[in-house]
């Protein structure tokens, strides 16, 4: 087992890069790997972190992440969801929710599902971001007020080719010198 060690100065504030897509392709894995692409990170080694937002961040979305070349199989620290699917007609969503307090540290959560409808995937995840980041609060002794949660969302439908809904929250990436 590995053991990687994320080092973040204290002293400076992270900018958390919440970027959301989706894909297509002939597997459910290359439909991820299509999505991955349509939001700029397909080239990164992505390493999932669970849901902390350290104090003195800033979470802000983006329509797409714009990789450096240089950056080419790079370690990229993230909270994701994802959803793929092959059956025909089916959504998928995926979704990223975030609640912030006193100094910005905050919590992230992420969810994913399958559904019959769009609207049907969309109310199911706000519904379960919401129940998530009360119970998260909860746990921690925050004071929870329903209207401070930011989220976001990736909706698609399974037509002819399977498909992959992605939410991710980008921290930082690191090369591996």
């Amino acid at each position: 087992m590995r053991i990687y060690i994320l080092q973040m100065n204290s002293d400076s504030n992270l900018t958390i890069q919440v970027v959301a897509g989706a894909g297509t392709g002939k597997t459910e894995l290359s439909s991820f790997d299509s999505a991955l692409n349509n939001i700029g990170v397909a080239n990164y080694n992505l390493i999932p972190l669970s849901s902390i937002i350290p104090p003195q961040s800033k979470v802000v979305k983006i329509d797409k992440y714009q990789t450096p070349e240089s950056d080419f199989g790079h370690r990229l620290y993230c909270v994701k969801a994802e959803m793929r699917s092959s059956i025909p007609n089916q959504f998928v969503g995926a979704a990223v929710g975030w609640y912030q307090y006193h100094d910005n540290r905050g919590l992230f959560v992420e969810h994913e599902i399958i559904g019959n409808s769009e609207q049907e995937v969309e109310d199911s995840l706000i519904e379960l971001i919401q129940n998530s980041l009360n119970d998260l609060c909860d746990f921690r002794n925050i004071s929870f007020q329903k209207q401070n949660i930011n989220y976001s969302l990736a909706i698609t439908q399974v037509k002819s080719q399977p498909a992959a809904a992605l939410v991710i929250a980008i921290y930082q990436s690191e090369s591996w010198n």
